[in-house]
């Protein structure tokens, strides 16, 4: 085992190493902290790992494209100590430090903060095409009963710009499948818990999923309050909706919505970059256009130039009605301007969404 530096770490976790196991294969060790080790059932960890091994072969190469799951625990004497995993794919790696793994706060990163610190800057379609693969990952995990619990950016990497925009899962030995996780007690940091939850389930997966795209649009780790007019230019107005929906702070108000019936939102949002690195958006005055936007007041030929979408690339506002709720609002203008913003700061309140 190469212990000569660490790949990384968390809250539980002391480094990551790269190994070989005795075949020569190359995969990781994720050595959990000491004071977290107590915190592992060595018994529920050993069934998280065979229930990767007793999927059907498609399933389980489908899940290793998209998360680092556990493949064995490691012990010292009877104590667990931390887990194999394989490695992620290059593409999650920063190009220019191969060690660095790409998380998905670039995401929120906006233009100025990426020329100051020369990092990439990722515009509005390469965000949603990212976090549409989010989602539909998300359905495949809650589809096979698992529940990803602790959601934020830094248990998600995402690809460069030069790559098709999707992601990859981390801190899988923690997720809980069929109610159940190797962990006994639950970790997640105070900006992303969900107001009311009582544990991990579906819905928080898609609370923070949906917090997640919002606070990326936005540019801002800070924001909570989400209004029915942000995001007008990059968005159609009943994917704000849902946003909307998703993270209203009264459990009792959250839609329902699972993330199988999101599915064509989030192929949509994928189909916003082309193979050919072609950018597009959508939002209610344009069915599909080349980003960047035309300037406001232009000609809007540009809308009947852009190429049309295809048949599974529809938004929410084409799905039936357990989850289309309002009309869209008038076009707000780009979100950027401080004045709309500021009424919008002064309109919200918790109990409505327009």
């Amino acid at each position: 085992m190469d212990r000569s530096g660490s790949l990384g770490g968390g809250a539980t976790t002391a480094g990551v190493f790269r190994c070989e196991t005795p075949d020569g294969a190359s995969v990781l060790f994720k050595e959990y902290r000491p004071e977290i080790c107590a915190e592992v059932d060595p018994d529920a960890l050993r069934r998280h790992v065979w229930w990767r091994q007793r999927l059907p072969p498609s399933k389980r190469r489908s899940l290793d494209s998209l998360a680092a799951w556990p493949i064995t625990a490691v012990r010292r004497e009877r104590a667990v100590i931390g887990v194999l995993m394989n490695e992620a794919p290059r593409a999650f790696f920063e190009e220019a430090d191969s060690g660095k793994a790409r998380d998905l706060s670039v995401l929120v990163q906006d233009a100025d903060y990426s020329a100051r610190f020369d990092s990439p800057y990722y515009p509005p379609p390469r965000k949603l095409a990212a976090l549409g693969h989010l989602l539909e990952s998300l359905a495949f995990f809650h589809d096979l009963g698992v529940v990803v619990g602790d959601l934020q950016p830094r248990n998600i990497l995402t690809t460069g710009l030069g790559d098709v925009p999707r992601v990859y899962f981390l801190d899988c030995d923690a997720y809980v499948v069929s109610g159940n996780s190797p962990f006994r007690s639950a970790r997640e940091p105070v900006p992303w818990q969900v107001p009311g939850a009582d544990g991990f389930s579906e819905h928080t997966d898609l609370y923070k999923a949906a917090l997640m795209v919002a606070r990326c649009l936005d540019e801002s780790m800070a924001l909570r309050g989400l209004t029915p007019r942000m995001f007008s230019d990059v968005l159609p107005s009943a994917d704000v909706r849902l946003l909307c929906r998703l993270t209203r702070p009264d459990p009792a108000l959250r839609s329902a919505v699972r993330a199988a019936q999101l599915r064509p939102t989030a192929r949509g949002w994928q189909s916003l970059v082309k193979e050919d690195g072609t950018l597009y958006v959508r939002n209610d005055t344009y069915a599909m256009v080349r980003w960047p936007l035309p300037p406001r007041g232009s000609d809007t030929a540009g809308r009947n130039s852009a190429e049309p979408p295809q048949a599974d690339d529809i938004s929410l506002g084409q799905m039936d009605d357990a989850v289309l709720w309002d009309q869209p609002d008038d076009f707000a203008g780009p979100r950027k301007r401080w004045l709309r913003r500021l009424l919008d700061l002064f309109r919200w309140s918790p109990e409505r969404d327009d």
